[in-house]
């Protein structure tokens, strides 16, 4: 199970998680608790960025989609979506799953070297820069002060001298949706929702299991 930290009144569900009598009743449940979907195409508003958001080299993650840099457009991306993800392009990379360069697919995460890298322990593994991979084999990104947010071909993130891997926040197999949560639920991560979702759907069985 893949868990989301909210961000705002946003977070994300991975309903695949839930036992299976309890999958079938969770969008009556959440309906039922106050919960509203939202459909985010996150590539869409990657796309709305292209030519409009203005590049600012360590701009507060708070300006954007008007303000970005590269890791703090796909932080606002994902936070659409109702997750949160660092500030920085090499603490994203931590996030996910790793995905082979043969199984990139859109919505993942591209990273790359950069002017100025950062890096654990190897030096020849620092990470400076990041992208969201489209269905088109591009990849959207905050170039540089001159371009701002462009889409570009893939291929210049895949050349070995600058490939720094690939991360998949939301597993396409998986069954993610983006939630507007109640004020009346206090929700910090995904799992606060599957147990608020387990919780009603025991009590409704009776409260046996609960």
């Amino acid at each position: 199970m893949m868990e989301y930290r909210a961000v705002g009144s946003r977070c994300a569900f991975d309903s695949g998680c839930l036992p299976d009598e309890a999958r079938v009743q969770a969008g009556e449940i959440l309906e039922y608790l106050g919960f509203k979907p939202v459909d985010v195409d996150v590539l869409a508003l990657a796309r709305s960025c292209v030519g409009r958001s203005r590049f600012v080299k360590r701009v507060n993650p708070d300006y954007a989609p008007e303000q970005v840099n590269c890791s703090s457009l796909t932080k606002w991306l994902f936070g659409q979506c109702g997750i949160w993800l660092p500030r920085l392009a090499i603490q994203q990379r931590m996030l996910g799953f790793p995905v082979p360069r043969e199984q990139i697919a859109a919505g993942d995460l591209i990273f790359a070297t950069a002017r100025l890298n950062l890096y654990l322990d190897d030096s020849a593994d620092g990470v400076g820069h990041v992208g969201i991979v489209t269905e088109r084999q591009t990849v959207i990104h905050a170039k540089g002060k001159k371009s701002g947010v462009v889409e570009e071909a893939a291929e210049k993130f895949l050349l070995p001298s600058r490939f720094r891997g690939i991360r998949r926040i939301i597993d396409p197999c998986h069954s993610v949706r983006t939630f507007e949560v109640p004020a009346s639920a206090f929700v910090e991560t995904s799992d606060d929702i599957w147990w608020l979702l387990i919780q009603e759907f025991y009590r409704r069985k009776g409260g046996k299991d609960a």
